[in-house]
């Protein structure tokens, strides 16, 4: 199973309000900040974190970091994407966004936000659809100081 297969294949995996310290996201060359959500499956070894939503400086948008490692020890892959929050008062989604597999931003990720009387958000990984003209879609998505695949 290559990469993009391996992270498509995580269904439905539910994030919960993070409570610890030591749980973080890299949102910089140097910068960490405590992750919002997370889940961790070591059965399955795969561990997401999401930080807290941060605004790119030159656009002043609004986004958020999703970080996905999968594998274990030495082989642990990671993958990094950012998403934007979702404006449509009707939408179920509150983060939707593109993932980097092996460098190229071929991932979909949608956040959903928790159904009434949940503690979790659900996120959904699925292969990008081309558009019409037979090109992936171009994504709006803000550029951070550093988006290197790299572990938390």
């Amino acid at each position: 199973m290559n990469a993009i297969e391996t992270v498509i294949a995580i269904k439905n995996a539910k994030l919960f309000p993070n409570d610890r310290d030591n749980v973080e996201v890299k949102i910089g060359k140097e910068a960490r900040v405590k992750a919002m959500l997370s889940y961790f499956d070591s059965n399955i070894g795969y561990d997401i974190r999401v930080a807290p939503p941060q605004k790119a400086k030159e656009t002043g948008r609004e986004y958020i970091k999703l970080s996905l490692s999968v594998g274990k020890d030495e082989g642990r892959k990671f993958y990094n994407g950012l998403l934007n929050v979702v404006k449509k008062a009707d939408s179920n989604y509150s983060f939707s966004g593109y993932l980097d597999v092996d460098g190229v931003r071929t991932v979909k990720v949608m956040v959903k936000k928790p159904a009434e009387g949940t503690a979790f958000h659900t996120v959904i990984f699925s292969k990008e659809k081309p558009n019409d003209n037979g090109n992936k879609a171009e994504s709006q998505q803000p550029q951070p100081a550093d988006n290197q695949a790299e572990p938390f």
